[in-house]
């Protein structure tokens, strides 16, 4: 009887904290000279940064493709307080991540390490504050980046450094610092170099220290 009770309660605790990322559908869109196969309006639930794992993808692909086929996904209008673990176990090829209007709260360098061949990060209309210097230290090949729209107060020293590929990058309506710069390596060097200065708070790397 006790080894049924277990069992029973063993299977709930995996229903209740399973996490399905539900792909509304699938597109193959042309993307700066590049065609990517999308899991579109991808919709999950997420707001524990303890039970964040993605343990199912429902998915209805398009003719011969599959999970493996995926390169980019998108997360919109849903609630993403923190970044899904696990990904990469469905989608292991992606190199392009949107999260948008999703409540994203923060992002660190362990979320993204799964991703080396990432090129696009877009994660707009948020509620990011902080960016580490180090959160891009697994992705060297990132070309696109857009935080638009989120509470950006404090940016690590040295984010951008050594992103030589870096071509586009938006940061407009933040706390530390507005602006947009694209397709002129030189425009968004200044950007990076404006963004840096302005949004590094002296306190804040202190207050880590400590």
């Amino acid at each position: 009887m006790f080894l049924k009770v277990f069992i029973v309660i063993l299977t709930l605790q995996s229903f209740v904290y399973s996490i399905e990322l539900n792909c509304k559908s699938f597109i193959t869109s042309n993307w700066w000279t590049q065609s990517l196969y999308e899991c579109e309006n991808g919709n999950i639930q997420i707001t524990s940064k303890t039970k964040r794992t993605i343990t199912k993808i429902n998915a209805s692909h398009n003719h011969r493709k599959s999970n493996k086929d995926v390169d980019s996904v998108w997360i919109h209008d849903t609630i993403v307080n923190f970044f899904p673990k696990n990904l990469e176990e469905f989608f292991p090829d992606l190199i392009a991540i949107s999260i948008t209007t999703s409540k994203l709260k923060e992002i660190h360098a362990d979320d993204l390490k799964p991703f080396p061949k990432l090129i696009k990060l877009f994660l707009t209309n948020n509620e990011l504050e902080v960016l580490d210097e180090d959160l891009f230290a697994n992705n060297p090949k990132l070309k696109r980046l857009n935080f638009d729209g989120n509470r950006i107060r404090h940016v690590g020293g040295s984010l951008f450094v050594g992103h030589e590929n870096l071509l586009f990058l938006h940061f407009l309506n933040n706390n530390c610092y507005s602006g947009e710069a694209k397709d002129d390596r030189f425009e968004v060097m200044m950007l990076a170099l404006n963004i840096q200065n302005d949004c590094f708070d002296v306190k804040y790397e202190a207050s880590k220290r400590n």
